[in-house]
């Protein structure tokens, strides 16, 4: 499962990713119950690697066939390969 977000640059840095950030890892954990989820993040992409961070995503690598950066988010407790 994979957290995604696309925004017009005049809807940046009004918090529109966190929030939706938040209510996706939440329906991962709490309903879907998923081990983990991924994201994937431009380098260059401040903001979004920050969203990212701030809601638990770790960077596992980099992907050079997307150029993005792998993160993912384990459920609190478990345990699982990116």
């Amino acid at each position: 499962m994979e957290v995604a977000y696309f925004f017009d640059p005049a809807a940046w840095g009004r918090g529109y990713a966190s929030e939706l950030t938040t209510a996706c890892t939440q329906l991962a954990d709490n309903v879907l119950l998923l081990p983990e989820v991924k994201a994937f993040a431009h380098p260059a992409n401040i903001g979004s690697r920050r969203v990212l961070e701030k809601a638990g995503f770790e960077s596992v690598r980099f992907v050079p066939e997307m150029e993005r950066l792998l993160y993912r988010r384990g459920r609190q407790g478990l345990q699982s390969e990116a």
